[in-house]
């Protein structure tokens, strides 16, 4: 399944060298950097301030970006913590929404000791926190299009006491399957064969062959009258109200329940 791998820090932590250290060079790995897509094309990072010049950036980073995630390598995106970071938290609820993987990667260092390491830097130091608007932006659009080339699709989203809930359909190997996400959930994976295959730091989301299996599942997992239902995918309505109005009377949940979730159903 396809990543992002997001090394994030404030100005002088070491982003760069823990890139250049961990990934460059590797070709299983894509390092997703307006700048270093600048140095490669035109031989410099000034290109960047070139009109002419930064389409060609825009549109060959986008196309091998894209690329690289339909074959499956991850990419590797330098991101500064400035304190206003909500662009960047939108970008990983976007990847999540539409099943990619995401780890984030925090830098530290004591901030006299990074003040002084970006007083000190050379003109072969670019700094990352000039392009985190433009890197965002771009990698939005990768995600999109990355989006828009998968059989997967966004079956209902069910509203909680503390967030969203999400449940997807995806096809592979002309097979569907379905899975649900909370969406504070922003670093999962799908549930591996085996149980030594998984990393204590993932979440690990359950797939099911069977969409009533599913929201079965998700209403034993929930307290459901805490649950709001926001959008249903037209074709799934009626299935869902099967499964909706089975679970009610077996649990015995009375009207008030039913009401919130009649209007949507019907």
């Amino acid at each position: 399944m396809s990543k992002l791998i997001f090394v994030i820090g404030a100005s002088g932590t070491g982003k760069s060298s823990y890139i250049q250290n961990n990934f460059k060079g590797n070709d299983q790995f894509f390092l997703f950097d307006l700048a270093l897509k600048s140095q490669e094309l035109f031989g410099d990072y000034q290109a960047m301030h070139d009109l002419s010049h930064l389409a060609d950036i825009y549109n060959t980073l986008t196309e091998d970006g894209l690329m690289a995630l339909f074959d499956g390598v991850p990419l590797v995106i330098e991101y500064c913590i400035t304190g206003n970071d909500t662009e960047f938290m939108d970008v990983l609820k976007q990847a999540r929404s539409c099943g990619l993987r995401t780890e984030v990667i925090q830098i530290t260092l004591d901030k006299d000791l990074a003040n002084e390491r970006v007083k000190n830097a050379g003109n072969a130091y670019f700094p990352s926190v000039k392009t985190n608007e433009e890197t965002m932006e771009v990698l939005q659009g990768v995600i999109e299009s990355y989006a828009m080339n998968l059989d997967f699709e966004e079956i209902c989203t069910i509203g909680t006491d503390d967030g969203f809930l999400r449940l997807f359909r995806k096809g592979e190997d002309g097979k569907d399957t379905f899975f649900f996400v909370k969406d504070d959930e922003v670093i999962f994976d799908f549930e591996p064969q085996f149980e030594f295959q998984k990393n204590e730091d993932t979440f690990y989301v359950k797939t099911y062959f069977d969409f009533n299996e599913a929201l079965e599942d998700l209403l034993d997992q929930f307290e459901i009258s805490k649950l709001h239902p926001l959008k249903i995918k037209e074709g799934f309505k009626i299935e869902f109200q099967k499964v909706y109005h089975k679970y009610l009377n077996d649990i015995g949940t009375g009207q008030k329940v039913l009401g919130a979730w009649n209007k949507i159903l019907n």
